[in-house]
């Protein structure tokens, strides 16, 4: 997850070369840079009937050697076509592995660490990220062609080191995600993509909304760039001690007491005047949405444990409505604030936290289910 994080964040860096290359306009450049969020949308909910029927391992090698194909494709590309074509598989093979390792990683993993490990291996992957812009500046230095056949020859070492670890229990029978649509999970299953779409729009917002904002105040292309590369950090510190936290806190507490609270940062960031003053907010703001990634996602897998479809589907829900969340966060942050000014925006959804906190407050009189263990956990045992 690492890995096939940093070959997507490695593009970041060099897309304006590429579009001074290819003479590509703006809206080009923008298809190309959203080729990759359309792949996972995609992929996801087959890449999760893969994880389900072939089981965790098998599909993060199949994802591991499209992650390659797609690298080397895109390295040696030279025209617009081919190089969103590239981008668009990269972004089907990276829901493939993200799907194919997380299913892949609670069957190995005994239920009572299963919310700290998976916090560890999410902030893994948002770590990759940060290395991922290193990549770009290796490839303006010496090529494309040699950066991305070095990463693509990654993906393919590491699916032959995966080969000799153990594959986990085997797949169980899995029914068709469908079944979450009917009136016995349909809300549950509402409620947990809600809270995990929720904060993924905040993670489009804000480096849009945040490097406009930053560059209004007079902050360079430098100061804007290591703003960002600290709120990665902080996002991959939050998103593993979230899942230590949610050991000692609850799901629910958790969720609440982070969302009120980077409602109301969302709010602060408003009033700075220097650059600053608004990097801090900006990075003040993602360090308790981090904390909520472990516990939207277990409770999305509740869900799908209840309603008996497979594993594999937990991750693909997880990734379909992250990647929505993200495209609306982006998309409509920007419109919203040719409307209204960034205040309206940043004032909308701090409005749909605090919404949220308060639904969840309502709810808390109903016994918490666990998040940890699920119904087929309770029936292994």
């Amino acid at each position: 997850m690492f890995w096939d994080s940093l070959l997507y964040s490695a593009l970041a860096p060099v897309l304006p070369a590429y579009a001074d290359r290819l003479s590509l306009s703006d809206a080009a450049a923008g298809l190309l840079s959203s080729a990759f969020p359309a792949g996972v949308l995609l992929g996801a909910l087959p890449a999760g009937v893969a994880a389900s029927r072939l089981g965790g391992r098998r599909t993060v090698l199949c994802g591991l050697v499209l992650l390659a194909i797609s690298g080397v494709a895109f390295g040696f590309g030279q025209t617009f076509s081919v190089l969103v074509a590239a981008r668009f598989l990269e972004g089907i093979a990276s829901v493939v592995v993200w799907a194919g390792a997380l299913t892949w990683l609670v069957a190995c993993t005994p239920a009572a660490s299963r919310a700290a490990t998976i916090g560890r291996v999410l902030g893994a992957g948002v770590a990759g990220t940060l290395v991922g812009p290193l990549a770009g500046a290796g490839i303006v230095a010496t090529s494309p062609q040699l950066v991305f056949c070095v990463l693509s020859g990654g993906a393919l070492v590491l699916a032959v080191a995966m080969r000799r670890l153990p594959a986990g229990p085997p797949a169980a029978a899995s029914g068709s995600v469908a079944r979450i649509a009917r009136p016995a999970y349909r809300r549950r299953a509402a409620g947990a993509i809600w809270l995990v779409t929720l904060p993924a729009v905040m993670v489009g917002m804000l480096p849009v909304l945040g490097a406009l904002r930053l560059d209004a105040l007079g902050a360079g292309a430098a100061f804007i760039a290591a703003t960002f590369v600290v709120v990665g950090t902080v996002e991959a510190a939050g998103t593993a001690v979230g899942g230590n936290a949610l050991e000692r806190v609850g799901a629910r507490r958790l969720t609440v007491g982070a969302y009120a609270l980077a409602a109301m940062l969302m709010i602060v960031a408003l009033v700075p005047q220097t650059a600053w003053l608004l990097a801090c907010c900006l990075v003040a703001i993602v360090a308790p949405i981090a904390l909520t990634w472990t516990p939207a996602m277990l409770r999305l897998r509740d869900v799908v444990s209840a309603a008996r479809i497979g594993d594999g589907h937990t991750y693909s829900l997880f990734n379909l409505a992250f990647a929505g969340g993200q495209m609306a966060g982006a998309a409509g942050g920007g419109v919203l604030a040719d409307i209204g000014g960034q205040a309206l925006p940043w004032g909308v959804l701090a409005g749909g936290m605090l919404v949220t906190s308060a639904a969840l407050l309502g709810r808390s009189r109903a016994p918490e289910r666990s998040t940890t263990t699920s119904e087929d956990d309770h029936a292994a045992t």
